[in-house]
């Protein structure tokens, strides 16, 4: 995540990567369903086209956390491949539509803890007629080319364009009622609509060669990223000496939640907000290995210029966490050098051990300061250390990781955010698997102190939420013919619900049963 997307806060970053074509003809189907309407229909079909290969994933399904919190998702993903000599091209496309209920839950009300204690986890706060929608669509097309042996070239461009339509429920504090003494949940709600389109394009290329005992991958190569970012905002305000502030939706009782449904007809643009972006980078990175008295050694060291160049422009009525009333045009631009380095050593077969660092940094765009100035980028240094072991029916690992994030941002006591802050996360993971006969086992354990080290709003020491440090997991599938089998448990200890929250989220666990049945593959 150093080298390619070297802007990127370090730790945590999953690529997501279409499946590729392969040789014949496959049809798979996969259906699964669970309690509270949860279930998932997923097909898989490929087949030769003349000189092409093609491959479509495609699945619907409807999710659920609890009783009237559900989300609704269908996705597509077709994939062409043609290859002709040394020449690889590949052309991926993906569209996804999902709509869910939003419950904007009820971590932290005020000073009413001890009410809070008290709600059950089924109770939701959310309104139907405040969903919220997504819509993604990409095309994506790569090409490798092997001029010859040991130098390949490979290019890549892409366009992709999401929308995000969301109702921006707030639960802003917990009142009483006084004719029955029964709490109210006073909330608010705004609409947004956020657009954003990237079109990139990137060139690499990689080259093998040796110095004496030494073998060398080297990699070379630069992208850009051009971005558009529009958002819109509907609310209903209230005006009160010329200062505007979100209309209050009716009062939900706390005890027995119930719609009350959301009147739009009120509803004025408070939020006209467009981003332009440009981010533009080059890195090289030279892989080396050398066999040092019979023990592969790998070491790798890379590093990226990155500069990222943003115009903003944002016009709001009232004032947001994000952004103050009035008009707010300001210009960022970031440069940043991102090394990274790394270390693999194999004393055995099957068994590694490594070391690796790395920096990053993050531009903030979509925030503004009180002033309406913009703020720094985030930058971050991760180091992580462990050793990954594997057999024929076995692998396990472990390691251990140092993060820290600096000039990172936190919500002031006026509301808007300050950037004052250190963060740091350290800790320990481990994971195994095992597959014996029909039966595979996999258990991991994590534990996890992540915790504020200076700023400015939090006291040092404060805990960062929804960060449980302890963590554990273990699954089992056995199959049998057709049959499958399987079962999991998921638990993690208690964390707090928000930075500098007094609430605390229990400690839970999650216990997942299932059974399956193949009922034929061609």
């Amino acid at each position: 995540a150093s080298v390619l997307y070297g802007r990127l806060e370090p730790g945590g970053v999953v690529n997501f990567i279409t499946e590729k074509p392969r040789a014949g003809r496959h049809a798979e189907a996969e259906a699964d369903a669970g309690t509270l309407g949860t279930g998932r229909l997923a097909v898989d079909l490929g087949a030769p086209i003349g000189a092409l290969a093609t491959r479509l994933n495609a699945s619907a399904q409807r999710t659920a956390l609890r009783e009237g919190v559900t989300g609704d998702a269908v996705f597509v993903a077709p994939a062409v491949r043609w290859a002709r000599g040394r020449l690889l091209l590949d052309v991926d496309a993906e569209a996804e539509a999902t709509e869910f209920t939003f419950d904007p839950g009820i971590a932290a009300l005020g000073d009413g803890t001890d009410a809070l204690d008290a709600v059950p986890d089924g109770r939701s706060f959310g309104e139907p007629d405040a969903p919220r929608r997504w819509r993604a669509g990409g095309l994506f097309i790569n090409a490798t080319h092997a001029t010859r042996p040991g130098l390949a070239l490979r290019g890549h461009a892409s366009l992709s364009r999401s929308v995000l339509d969301r109702g921006l429920l707030a639960l802003d504090s917990l009142t009483t009622r006084a004719a029955v003494g029964a709490p109210l949940v006073a909330r608010t709600l705004r609409n947004e609509r956020l657009a954003f389109t990237y079109l990139k394009g990137a060139a690499f290329a990689d080259a093998r060669a040796r110095t004496g005992p030494v073998a060398h991958t080297l990699t070379v190569g630069a992208e850009a990223i051009r971005a558009w970012a529009q958002a819109d905002g509907e609310a209903g305000l209230s005006v009160d000496g010329g200062t505007a502030t979100f209309a209050a939706l009716p009062p939900i009782a706390l005890d027995a939640p119930t719609p009350t449904g959301v009147d739009r007809a009120a509803d004025v643009p408070y939020l006209d907000a467009s981003v332009r972006g440009l981010d533009a980078g080059a890195f090289v990175q030279d892989r080396a290995t050398v066999v040092l008295g019979g023990v592969p050694v790998h070491a790798v060291g890379a590093v990226r210029l990155s500069h990222v160049r943003a115009q903003a422009t944002i016009f709001a009525l009232a004032d947001t966490p994000d952004a103050p009333a009035g008009l707010s045009e300001r210009e960022a631009v970031a440069t940043a050098v991102t090394p990274s380095a790394g270390l693999v050593v194999e004393p055995v077969s099957g068994l590694a051990l490594y070391l690796s660092s790395g920096a990053s940094f993050n531009p903030v765009v979509n925030r503004v300061d009180r002033d309406g100035q913009p703020f720094l980028p985030t930058r971050g240094v991760q180091v992580e250390g462990g050793l990954k072991a594997e057999g024929a029916a076995a692998a396990a690992s472990l390691a251990s990781f140092w993060i820290q994030k600096d000039d990172a941002l936190t919500a002031g006591p006026d509301g808007f955010f300050d950037q004052t802050g250190r963060q740091r996360s350290r800790g320990v993971e481990a994971e195994a698997r095992a597959q014996v006969g029909g039966v595979t086992a996999l258990a991991s354990y994590a534990y996890t102190d992540a915790e504020v080290v200076e700023d400015d709003n939090v006291p040092p020491g404060t805990r960062l939420p929804f960060a449980p440090r302890h963590a554990a997991s273990v699954w089992a599938e056995a199959t049998r013919g057709p049959l499958a089998l399987r079962g999991g448990l998921w638990a993690q200890s208690d964390r707090t619900g928000g930075l500098g929250s007094s609430v605390t989220l229990p400690a839970d666990a999650v216990v997942d049963l299932g059974a399956g049945l193949a009922l034929g593959r061609g």
